[in-house]
């Protein structure tokens, strides 16, 4: 197995953690990014493998996969134990829904790296970082409400949970102040998960190498 992948890709970290929690072996082929020119120029063996050109894509014997969630859900299918998602079927849905919405908010983390991580220190942020900005803090209020009570967002840890950790992990690396006590409590509850925590300390050393 094999796994097209970039260290600064949200979606392709949410891959690299659900592999190193189900502890299955692969093969990471590396696509570089820099501030400068992002990912370009693409390498050949990603513009073969997906006509999206995007990370990640999960290369297994014959089948060919992109889109992350797609990818977990098909690792989940064949790697059942451990069990990221719950057996209930409410719970379930529930699941893929807040996983959905971690994937959604990703449109506002690409207008906080434009306006924060790759502006001029000091600027000002725009309009558009300024609703971005807005939108992740609502959303950061919404996740505390259903943590209530729950160790995990589904009650059982998820899929859920791993999209929605990387947004909050990417918000507040831009900026957005991450203070309800309940968020707080499950972000380090996620770090303590080996997965999670070594993963993530990868992501913030490729993040300070970045030229």
């Amino acid at each position: 197995m094999q796994l097209i992948s970039g260290i600064v890709s949200n979606n392709a970290a949410k891959v690299r953690m659900v592999l190193a929690e189900k502890g299955i072996p692969y093969e990471t082929i590396e696509v570089p990014w820099t501030k400068a020119n992002a990912w370009e120029p693409k390498p050949q063996i990603l513009l073969e493998h997906n006509p999206r050109a995007e990370v990640p894509v999960l290369l297994d014997g014959d089948l060919t996969l992109w889109d992350s969630t797609v990818i977990n859900e098909y690792l989940e299918d064949k790697y059942p134990t451990p069990a990221l998602l719950p057996t209930d079927p409410e719970q379930r849905a529930l699941a893929r829904l807040w996983e959905d919405e971690g994937d959604h908010l990703q449109t506002q983390i690409v207008v906080l790296i434009q306006d924060v991580f790759l502006a001029t220190p000091g600027t000002a942020l725009s309009d558009r970082g300024q609703l971005a900005q807005q939108a992740l803090q609502d959303f950061v209020e919404r996740l505390g409400e259903q943590l209530q009570d729950k160790d995990y967002i589904c009650n059982e840890f998820s899929l859920a949970d791993i999209s929605v950790f990387m947004t909050i992990a990417f918000a507040q690396t831009l900026g957005v102040a991450v203070t309800h006590t309940g968020v707080t409590a499950w972000f380090e509850r996620m770090l303590a998960r080996s997965a999670i925590g070594q993963e993530f300390q990868a992501i913030m050393a490729g993040v300070a190498a970045l030229n």
